[in-house]
């Protein structure tokens, strides 16, 4: 095997000049998977990073408005609350409106909640405080903002201190800032505030008053055990219902794990959508081996022909040919990697991001690489071991 390779290595050293634009190629297509490979490892990472602050362990209660439309109230907060197998229960109501900041208005979603809002969407407090009971009791007009806001305002994260309006009841409504959190991940607000850019969380009986709801819109429960999460969110539902003299599907469960699983899963088919994309590149860069392959035959015909009347057998030409193809899909492959490798490290450090890759996934797109260059050079080397020598040597 080593002979026929080494033999494959010393003619492609005379032509390596030739080689250059298919080697160029493969080394293109290889280094397209390694940076759509690496795009992907870092997207999927991000949203692995965003989606495990959507409270993991906890489940959210909603009225079945389709079953019945009853309302959630305090009353009801407080036997979640004391429910066996309950760590907390947390009120949310959300509104879409208007905030003015620094003069300018922009659109929000601003929730409604008490101290354990970072059970809904998990809070990050980067400058400030977090809301307190005492905010909650006596209604305080203070807020936690999301960092997108501040950012997209001010340009600047620690904006603590500073006044923000709400649009409440047809009128702005000042709050003071207390603190500022990082953003509760760009894909949960992407869905929850339909391109928001940003969230505003206020004591929960500020918001409910000036909603004019009288109960909550969910209230966030975080069990004690999450591996039941789903099946124990279903029980107190039952137990509600049941307690209040309910009708049975009255109330509305999500598991926020489900959740993460279902993103997750999104998240993958996106991955290998994108580098299926990238490795059909491949495919078309390998076909220049079969190209370059074959002109090698018709250049050596003559040589073939030498090569054969001194004893060389079709199987001995089959694998040199066979081992140029496979010598040059290796060192375009092999280019490919490292310069994806550099062009991904080099962007990552221009855009801040942590440069990532999948080992397994490199090393499937050499090997298909490898391989498919080889396969790709089946067809010219058959054509050069079925040579007939006395033609070959009669050639021009």
């Amino acid at each position: 095997m080593n002979s026929w390779l080494i033999r494959g290595s010393k003619n492609l050293i005379p032509r390596r000049y030739h080689l250059l634009p298919t080697l160029l190629a493969v080394s293109i297509g290889m280094m397209l998977v390694t940076i759509v490979g690496g795009i992907g490892e870092i997207g999927f990472a991000m949203v692995e990073e965003e989606i495990s602050g959507l409270g993991v362990g906890s489940v959210t209660i909603t009225a079945n408005k389709t079953v019945a439309d009853v309302p959630l109230t305090e009353e009801k907060l407080t036997v979640l609350r004391e429910a066996p197998g309950v760590e907390s229960a947390s009120p949310v109501v959300m509104l879409f409106t208007p905030v003015r900041l620094k003069g300018e208005v922009t659109q929000s979603a601003v929730w409604g909640t008490d101290m354990g809002s970072d059970q809904v969407v998990e809070l990050s407090l980067l400058y400030g405080r977090l809301l307190v009971e005492a905010d909650i009791t006596e209604r305080r007009p203070v807020c936690v903002i999301d960092e997108n806001l501040a950012q997209e305002i001010y340009g600047r994260s620690n904006i603590v201190g500073k006044e923000i309006e709400v649009m409440l009841n047809g009128q702005y409504q000042p709050f003071t800032i207390v603190g500022v959190a990082a953003s509760g991940g760009a894909v949960v607000q992407g869905v929850l505030s339909s391109g928001a850019p940003g969230f505003v969380y206020l004591p929960y009986p500020i918001l409910q008053q000036a909603s004019g709801k009288s109960g909550y819109d969910q209230i966030a429960v975080t069990l004690t055990d999450p591996a039941q999460a789903e099946e124990e969110g279903e029980r107190l539902a039952e137990e509600l219902a049941e307690r209040f003299g309910e009708q049975p599907g009255s109330y509305t469960v999500e598991d926020m794990a489900s959740q993460k699983e279902q993103l997750e899963g999104i998240a993958w088919i996106v991955k290998v959508s994108l580098v299926s994309i990238s490795g059909i590149s491949l495919v078309v860069s390998c076909l220049g081996v079969m190209t370059v392959m074959s002109g090698s035959v018709t250049e050596r015909i003559r040589e073939i022909g030498i090569k054969k009347a001194v004893g060389a057998k079709n199987r001995d030409i089959l694998m040199e040919f066979l081992g140029e193809g496979l010598i040059l899909s290796l060192i375009g492959a092999v280019l490919g990697l490292v310069l994806g490798i550099i062009a991904l490290w080099g962007a990552c450090r221009i855009v801040g991001a942590v440069p990532r890759w999948d080992p397994m996934l490199l090393a499937a797109g050499v090997l298909m690489t490898v391989l498919l260059g080889t396969v790709c050079s089946a067809g010219p080397a058959l054509r050069a071991a079925r040579m007939d020598p006395v033609r070959a040597l009669a050639s021009e």
